[in-house]
């Protein structure tokens, strides 16, 4: 998968994302509301199994600007798996809120 946007490309996960993926899901602001930081023994689970397809599709999201990884965007099944609903979710550092007011 590959998007682009005036400020940002979407693309495929790759070995050298696996620092941004840890300080995303390890920051307490970024998961304030989604309960809490994960543990770093579970992110290189989810890390390793991310574009298997029952995982949904994962993408980084990298400035373009600078080619710096800010988070990651998925489209995946609802986590209560109950029904076949799928969302879009994105976690994105610190340095990527706020981008869409400048």
């Amino acid at each position: 998968m590959n998007l682009e946007t005036n400020r940002c490309k979407l693309r495929a996960l790759k070995a050298c994302d696996r620092q941004g993926v840890l300080r995303v899901y390890q920051d307490e602001e970024v998961r304030r509301y989604l309960g809490g930081p994960v543990e770093e023994a579970l992110i290189k689970r989810l890390i390793k199994r991310l574009n298997e397809p029952d995982e949904g599709r994962f993408a980084a999201v990298i400035e373009k600007r600078t080619g710096s990884f800010i988070g990651t965007v998925s489209i995946a099944l609802h986590h209560d798996q109950i029904n076949d609903e799928s969302h879009i979710n994105y976690f994105l550092n610190g340095g990527g809120w706020d981008m869409g007011k400048k």
